[in-house]
């Protein structure tokens, strides 16, 4: 389980590296998804831009839309390699307030 901080509004990227037996999973051709949502509201999405395919380098830009709202989100990565969905993260992801 992991835990993502960032403060509302912030649209920079979330970068990750995708692992298995804490080595890099080779993702070159496939398609990622950051999936997020707050206790029982909507799923939010963001596709993921694959930086480094052999490393396993992936990263999730968010709309300034997506990121309006302080709170605790759960969170998880999808990666899809041809028909294959696999999750190789979940945690939190908190929102906080801009002062």
């Amino acid at each position: 389980m992991a835990e993502h901080r960032r403060t509302v509004g912030d649209t920079y990227p979330i970068k990750a590296i995708i692992t298995k037996n804490k080595a890099p999973v080779d993702i070159t051709g496939a398609t990622g998804e950051f999936n997020f949502k707050k206790g029982s509201g909507s799923k939010q999405t963001i596709t993921g831009e694959i930086t480094d395919g052999v490393g396993g380098a992936i990263q999730f830009t968010p709309t300034a839309e997506q990121v309006t709202e302080d709170g605790s989100y759960k969170f998880n990565i999808k990666i899809t390699q041809g028909s294959t969905v696999t999750t190789y993260l979940k945690g939190d992801l908190i929102l906080e307030d801009d002062l």
